[in-house]
């Protein structure tokens, strides 16, 4: 290992590792297809240039990331009515860098949100959706075999504290707890994480601009669990996104369907009505499903088909239920047959 004192004679060498061609001396250019290789030749270059190589860490200036495959782009031509005044509170935890996490049920728009401020900021955004299959190399990396040799390619974590991105968590509390706690190390103060899985330890340090925003399901959905204590204080600010008002998802299915004329417009509020009665019966865990937002613009668009507005209730509402069985289909229709008719 390199000796690590330094004096005011030692000028560190900055170390660039190039996807493409691999490790890249910055005296001469030269590259080298592993690190070892690139420590003994930078020791050729002692007698020319006062100065050391730290290889034993990495900063976003010193290494960019080796891709995974994962890109982030900055997202174009997101519809979002931001009824609840969202996004202006992103925006100052954003110049705060104060981390924001954002509860509430499926289908509220949470990641459309997330996605409308990425693009109004014009950020990169890299999405982490959660499941108990998320494992930590999703998160940090993994080591990947590449033209017959043996490379490390950095996750969606690093990739984003590099770039100075907006890293999107989506549905945070149905991860592991060892996922968590993995990412729980990137997220403390230092803005920092320890990749070891690589054969040695890489240290990202996050760039200035990186931001990070959670989402969280209430405990009563399926697959979600508390957070813990030490993970949620990471996000001191704290949205939370129910469904809008009526009008406001009537505006919301027009800004994705048009203008609709006042017949198509009755049908689509008694097709909101009807969300928002099986919203108000799942919260009472009366039935299993709560729609979503996506349902009523589906409505709608199918409406827009020509199709009988009582038979597009039962495609996109009442038959989401037959996986429950008979009665609760039933239930969904009946309340179809009070709004529509027979």
């Amino acid at each position: 290992m390199e000796n690590q004192k330094t004096n005011q004679n030692v000028t560190p060498i900055k170390t660039i590792y190039d996807p493409a061609r691999g490790w890249v001396c910055q005296v001469c250019g030269k590259a080298f297809k592993t690190r070892n290789s690139l420590v003994g030749h930078i020791a050729s270059h002692k007698p020319h240039r006062k100065g050391q190589v730290s290889l034993n860490h990495y900063t976003h200036e010193q290494k960019p990331a080796s891709s995974n495959g994962v890109v982030a782009v900055v997202p174009e031509g997101v519809i979002y009515e931001d009824w609840c005044n969202a996004i202006p509170i992103l925006r100052k935890a954003y110049e705060q860098r104060i981390f924001v996490l954002i509860i509430g049920p499926k289908g509220t728009g949470k990641t459309t949100l997330v996605r409308k401020f990425a693009e109004m900021m014009n950020k990169p955004l890299y999405t982490v959706n959660f499941s108990l299959r998320t494992k930590e190399s999703h998160l940090v990396g993994t080591t990947v075999l590449e033209n017959g040799t043996t490379r490390f390619a950095m996750g969606i974590i690093p990739r984003s504290m590099q770039e100075g991105a907006v890293l999107y968590l989506d549905e945070l509390n149905a991860a592991e707890a060892d996922v968590l706690l993995r990412l729980d190390e990137a997220l403390d103060d230092r803005r920092e994480l320890n990749i070891k899985e690589a054969g040695e330890v890489i240290k990202v340090k996050a760039h200035p601009d990186w931001f990070v925003i959670a989402t969280i399901n209430p405990l009563s959905h399926v697959g979600t669990k508390e957070l813990p204590p030490q993970l949620l204080s990471r996000f001191p600010v704290r949205l939370y996104l129910d469904y809008p008002p009526p009008e406001v998802e009537l505006k919301i299915v027009e800004k994705h369907v048009g203008d609709l004329d006042y017949t198509a417009r009755e049908h689509v509020v008694k097709a909101i009505q009807l969300s928002n009665k099986l919203r108000e019966m799942a919260k009472a865990e009366e039935i299993y499903y709560s729609p979503s937002i996506r349902e009523t613009i589906a409505f709608a668009k199918m409406l827009m088909t020509g199709l009988n507005p009582k038979d597009v209730a039962e495609l996109v509402f009442a038959n989401a239920y037959w996986q429950w069985g008979q009665v609760a289909y039933s239930v969904v229709k009946n309340l179809i047959v009070s709004l529509w008719g027979e």
